[in-house]
């Protein structure tokens, strides 16, 4: 899933360009069968304008795959759904 927004076109443009981004990346695991978990990657950006607090822009991205693992400890799957998968997923988030 992609959205952009930019709800306050065209006025924001009249304003002096000073930006504040906003950045949040998380992910999601759910399992949804023996060995098979689906891995969510969500990329949230926000931009306001310092000054005024006015939203500029937004961008969520949301990425998901579904992947077989088997044969990890606690550990090792905690590390694999939240740092492995994500990164598979993440080339495809651009």
């Amino acid at each position: 899933m992609f959205l952009f927004e930019a709800p306050n076109l065209p006025h924001i443009l009249h304003q002096e360009w000073k930006p504040k981004l906003g950045f949040d990346l998380s992910t999601e695991a759910v399992q949804v069968g023996e060995d098979l978990y689906e891995v969510t990657l969500n990329i949230n950006v926000e931009t306001t304008m310092e000054d005024s607090g006015d939203m500029a822009f937004i961008c969520e991205v949301k990425q998901a795959g579904v992947f077989t693992i088997s044969g990890l400890e606690d550990v090792q799957m905690a590390h694999c759904l939240t740092s492995q998968c994500p990164n598979m997923l993440f080339p495809l988030c651009s």
